[in-house]
């Protein structure tokens, strides 16, 4: 469906959506799907008051989001995704977290993905 997956949730997120629709803007718009421990009513409430806002207000350009709530290093969690069908994965370190404790997470991150691709590919 080549949809783009944030995993994570930060006070980046509203600013990597916009960069991320704008980018999607010569396609017709696209889809950016959210995954997050965060609670999926408080992101897509994040989003809103983003979009509702006076000054410099989002802009989605067509692009649809979706959130899921949901732990990003399980893998039954990163495939209701589509993350093997997705274009791009754009992983997030959490808000105020130890720089050893982020290197860490990502580094599980990134072989949580790894180990999905490996044992999908034919």
């Amino acid at each position: 469906s080549h949809h783009t997956v944030l995993l994570g949730w930060t006070d980046k997120s509203i600013a990597i959506i916009q960069e991320l629709t704008l980018a999607n803007l010569s396609e017709g718009g696209g889809v950016i799907v959210v995954l997050s421990t965060h609670d999926k009513q408080s992101m897509e409430e994040t989003l809103y008051s983003a979009l509702q806002t006076t000054e410099h207000p989002l802009q989605l350009h067509g692009t649809k989001v979706v959130f899921r709530s949901g732990n990003t290093l399980e893998e039954h969690q990163l495939h209701k995704v589509s993350i093997l069908t997705s274009r791009a994965i754009i992983a997030l370190s959490p808000d105020g977290v130890d720089p050893d404790e982020a290197d860490s997470r990502m580094v599980r991150q990134v072989l949580s993905i790894q180990q999905i691709l490996q044992f999908s590919s034919p």
